[in-house]
């Protein structure tokens, strides 16, 4: 029932996922500023750090014909 943006987003999903994730709430005590501009410096960075994946991907029309139909 809330919506949470940029930092403070990445702080409720850290919290709610529990475990050692539950560390990153000290970021709260940040400025808000200063965490959102945190979040996007790792938000622009992230694919060339940790990488991409196939997940996701837009179907190709090459692609979409390796499909079966149903």
């Amino acid at each position: 029932g809330h919506a949470y943006f940029k930092g403070d987003g990445f702080i409720e999903v850290a919290r709610m996922l529990g475990g050692i994730y539950r560390l990153a709430v000290v970021f709260k005590f940040l400025p808000k500023t200063l965490r959102d501009r945190l979040y996007d410096i790792i938000a622009h960075k992230r694919f060339a750090w940790f990488g991409t994946t196939g997940y996701c991907e837009i179907i190709t029309p090459d692609m979409r014909d390796r499909l079966l139909d149903q």
